[in-house]
Order: C-alpha cells, then structure tokens, then sequence
C-alpha cells in the first residue's frame, strides 16, 4: 500500500498543474501572448522539435520507481507543466504566456514556473540530503 501513495501523488499533482494552467491562460486570455518559440523567446523550429524529444528522453532516463516514488511532487510538477505547454503547442502552434517578467520583454505562463520550481525543488533536494542517489 506505501508504494501507491507516491504515485497518487505524481498523478494528483500532475492533473492539478495541467488543470490550472489551461484555466489560468483562458482567464486571462485577453492578456495571452502566443510564443512560437521555446525558453526564452528562442525562435528556432528545428529546436523545438529537438527539445521535446531530449524532455521525453530526459523523462524516460530519470523517471524510474526509485526517484518517482521519492519525489512525486517534483515529478508532478515537472510534467505537469510539461504536459500542459505541449497541449499549447499542439492546439496553439505556440505557448500561451500571460505573465510578464519585470524588466525583461518576456512573458511566461503557471506551467513554466511549475516546472521551474520542480527542478529547483528537486536539486535542492538532492543537495540537502542524505540520497544515496547522489552519494553512489
């Protein structure tokens, strides 16, 4: 029964993100800003499709039982948000971005902050614990 939990939790979170970002981008669709391009503004076609296969090749070398069940909601929010500007770029050629980032020309969306905050999430975890992990 303990090995369910992590992955009710990957799920839950992974739905959650998905959810509010897509609601997110439709609340605020007046202010919605279609990105074409990838991190940044970055307008390269060909990266585009090379960055969503290394996500998926990324996704496949790191997802394995033994950190999933460790860290379920850093999987869910990486995936989440992941999964949600996919859904953009397959029914939006494009991201939909809505938040601008002060001082900058850039706007971003819930998905990218999800996502940012599960990679931070997770090196931090990595760092500040005693994961054999890390240690092998």
């Amino acid at each position: 029964m303990k090995k369910k939990w992590p992955n009710f939790i990957f799920i839950i979170v992974l739905v959650c993100i998905l959810l509010i970002d897509q609601w997110s981008k439709l609340f605020f669709q007046a202010s919605v800003k279609i990105n074409p391009g990838i991190a940044f503004g970055w307008q390269v076609q060909w990266l585009e499709r090379l960055s969503l296969l290394l996500i998926f090749l990324f996704g496949l070398f790191i997802l394995t039982r033994h950190l999933l069940n460790q860290y379920p909601l850093f999987f869910g929010l990486f995936f989440g948000g992941a999964l949600s500007n996919l859904v953009d770029r397959f029914f939006y050629s494009g991201v939909r971005d809505f938040i601008p980032l002060p001082l900058t020309h850039l706007t971003n969306n819930l998905a990218d902050w999800a996502v940012s905050l599960s990679l931070i999430g997770f090196m931090l975890s990595l760092c500040f614990t005693n994961n054999k992990f890390v240690h092998q």
